[in-house]
């Protein structure tokens, strides 16, 4: 027995520098991934920030012509607004006085056909 554990622990003096070098090589490759996958992160990073520069740039630009859409927006409503206020006092105005209304159509049509028959007679 005493002898398989010194044949063990001479086996194991034997093999732990390599399994050292090789647990080091791995660990350099994985150093070596990081570092490339920092480096690509890196330039996207940059092409982003250049990528939301530009977008910062064109919202700069449309501030002006958006504020100007805005300003026509609210003239637009306040046209609407006028449009409908008066279309609702004139349809007030016409139902409250209807009955004068058809009166004075009555009279002038009325009127004018009274002045067509005097036309059309002859004359004595």
């Amino acid at each position: 027995m005493d002898e398989l554990i010194l044949k063990l622990s001479e086996l194991s003096a034997l093999l732990l520098p390599i399994l050292g070098v090789v647990v080091l090589i791995f660990l350099i490759l994985l150093l070596r991934q990081t570092l490339n996958i920092l480096k690509q992160v890196s330039g996207t990073v940059t092409k982003v920030d250049s990528t939301i520069q530009t977008v910062e740039n064109s919202l700069i630009e449309l501030k002006g012509p958006l504020h100007t859409l805005n300003r026509i927006s609210g003239s637009v409503d306040l046209v609407q607004d006028a449009t409908e206020n008066a279309i609702k006092t004139l349809i007030v105005a016409v139902s409250s006085n209807f009955d004068l209304i058809k009166d004075w159509i009555t009279a002038f049509l009325d009127k004018k056909k009274t002045k067509n028959q005097e036309f059309q007679e002859p004359l004595e």
